[in-house]
């Protein structure tokens, strides 16, 4: 299975505080699912941009995974097998304003 993210921000603050998040949030995916690879491709221009790409392949089924029927090994053996793919696109714009 593969998780697929993508981003591009604009504007040094929001980049940075993006940027922290955005990796806060892989390592808590990280946590929960066995990682076979992680590939990055991470661009900053002029200290105000960034784009990021980051692929991550893993198993389907989490490290330690919880399943309420007794057929555990079936669940696994299909989530294994089970290609998928995710996507998080993030795109932010320092001119665009937030409302309140």
């Amino acid at each position: 299975m593969y998780l697929i993210i993508a981003y591009h921000g604009k504007g040094k603050n929001e980049v940075e505080k993006d940027l922290n998040l955005l990796w806060g949030r892989i390592r808590g995916f990280t946590k929960i699912r066995l990682i076979r690879h992680i590939y990055c491709f991470q661009a900053v221009r002029d200290e105000e941009r960034a784009n990021a790409l980051i692929i991550i392949n893993y198993k389907g089924a989490a490290a330690k995974p919880q399943y309420s029927s007794g057929n555990v090994r079936n669940n696994i053996a299909v989530s294994q097998t089970h290609h998928r793919v995710d996507y998080w696109f993030y795109v932010r714009n320092s001119s665009q304003k937030k409302e309140a």
